[in-house]
């Protein structure tokens, strides 16, 4: 689709955003909508706890989750998508990349069961070891995690823009509404990494096989519209880069209260997000490594014999 590709969409959607539907320098498509996973915290349990301000780093989460658990604030503090999904892997690469570490090189072969990637594995493992992380994270996905927390049940949680309005804002589906507040995504203290998150943008793109392709490109061009795109701002924000600016910019804060709130938030973390490896045999890869955190979180495996042999597989997948 490079060539359908107009200088105004060049322009005016993030560069960031182009990394969805483009490998190896050719578009397959265009972005539709951006997201990415946020840090978001209980601020009224928090200072029940004590704690005036949000984590910086994942130890300093660790330190200020002993306290909130010794208080009895909160049994099981944060809560994660840690079941063999997908969701898990979007947990491991926030972590792994705010540790330093990578899921791929250059060339697609597997990186994540590097000293980095092990080390944040045991991390993992050892939160849950120590009552920090909620032990059913291992088998909960995103709306597990909104359930949980939603009922007051965890002061911090990672998840995607939508459930900061259905926790926050939404009364019929939250107990805790107008205590949420979203932080940027800490990293670890010694890995030289401020932040880091999972990109889990979209995109659309035209079948080769599709009966009627023009049409279907018209499609497409209207629903990654910047008008379109505003309109489903509450829960996802737009690609466009210029819904970001100036008078726009002042219009897409004011749509919603979560807009208000997760515009200047997006603009903050935004930097720090990344993708996950673009390789042809992704769905397989990423089953292999979904196991690989599954064996390690419930100890059928140590981190490094599980990250192993999903880098095994990875590899033979490759030929």
């Amino acid at each position: 689709m490079s060539a359908r590709i107009t200088d105004d969409m060049k322009a005016g959607v993030f560069d960031a955003a182009w990394q969805i539907p483009t490998v190896d320098g050719k578009a397959y498509g265009l972005p539709w909508l951006l997201d990415q996973k946020y840090f978001f915290y209980n601020e009224k349990l928090l200072k029940d706890a004590g704690f005036d301000a949000p984590p910086a780093t994942w130890e300093e989460m660790v330190d200020q989750a002993k306290v909130i658990k010794e208080k009895k604030v909160a049994e099981y503090p944060i809560v994660w998508s840690w079941g063999q999904y997908e969701a898990a892997i979007c947990d491991w690469v926030t972590l792994l990349y705010g540790n330093g570490g990578m899921m791929a090189d250059k060339d697609g072969k597997p990186a994540f069961n590097s000293p980095a990637g092990v080390k944040t594995l045991e991390w993992m493992v050892k939160t849950i070891d120590d009552g920090i992380s909620n032990p059913s994270s291992i088998s909960y996905v995103e709306e597990d995690v909104r359930n949980v927390f939603s009922q007051g049940k965890a002061v911090y949680a990672v998840n995607w823009n939508y459930m900061f309005d259905l926790v926050n804002f939404q009364k019929d589906q939250s107990q805790v509404t107008g205590q949420i507040k979203p932080a940027l995504m800490p990293g670890f203290k010694d890995s030289g990494v401020k932040s880091a998150t999972i990109d889990g943008s979209m995109g659309f793109s035209v079948a080769a096989t599709s009966a009627n392709p023009e049409a279907a490109w018209k499609y497409v061009v209207y629903l990654t519209s910047k008008d379109v795109q505003d309109r489903y701002s509450a829960h996802m924000l737009p690609m466009w880069k210029t819904s970001f600016e100036g008078d726009a910019g002042k219009k897409l804060e004011a749509t919603s209260p979560v807009t208000a709130i997760m515009v200047p938030m997006f603009n903050l973390q935004f930097p720090y997000s990344v993708v996950r490896p673009k390789v042809s045999f992704y769905p397989e890869a990423s089953k292999a490594l979904q196991l690989a955190l599954q064996e390690a979180l419930t100890k059928v495996k140590t981190p490094q014999q599980a990250l192993d042999d999903a880098a095994a597989k990875w590899l033979e997948l490759m030929k």
